[in-house]
């Protein structure tokens, strides 16, 4: 069946409110059901280098 993604915005670090995109529910809870209890995408210890190499080519950090 296909939901609202904003059932689904708790998972990620950021969220987007666009109440037109419907996802595969099956898929999504088999994802929530697998995830780590606070885990959030992207998961920050994954995102962090990324985060920090942008700030250094930026200078913002």
């Amino acid at each position: 069946m296909r939901v609202p993604g904003q059932l689904y915005s708790n998972l990620f670090l950021t969220t987007s409110s666009v109440p037109e995109l419907l996802v595969e529910d099956s898929i999504w809870n088999e994802v929530y059901h697998w995830l780590p209890k606070h885990y959030s995408i992207p998961d920050l210890d994954v995102i962090a280098p990324v985060l920090e190499q942008y700030k250094k080519q930026t200078g913002e950090g």
